[in-house]
Order: C-alpha cells, then structure tokens, then sequence
C-alpha cells in the first residue's frame, strides 16, 4: 500500500467528504438556539437554573436585538 503523502491526503478527503458535517453543524446550531426563547428563559427560571436577573436579562435581550 502506497503511504506517501498525497495518498494519505486523498483518502482523508474522501473520508471526509462522507461525514455529513453541514447536517450535524445545523442540528447543533438548532439546539444552541432553543435556549434563546422567551419560554424557555421562563422555564430556566421556574427550575431554578438561572436567577430572576439573568432571565430578565435574557428577556430584555430578546427583545431588543435580532440576535
């Protein structure tokens, strides 16, 4: 089997253009982005998971930007 460089590279990108890595960077975007509701910054809060002021700065956050 041929180890040179340029071999090595040419399996690494095939293999790599297998992985399905647009799919996967999307779905992880999509579950960053949950968090960012006005809902579900109420629900953090209800659950103790962030304070009155950290849910009222995400709320105000919300609300002013385009994020």
């Amino acid at each position: 089997m041929d180890m040179s460089m340029p071999t090595i590279e040419d399996i690494t990108a095939q293999r790599l253009r297998k992985l399905d890595l647009g799919k996967q960077r999307k779905e992880l975007e999509e579950e960053e982005e949950d968090i960012y509701f006005e809902e579900m910054v109420l629900e953090l809060e209800e659950q103790d998971a962030i304070s009155p002021e950290e849910s009222g700065f995400m709320i105000g956050y919300l609300n002013s930007s385009d994020y």
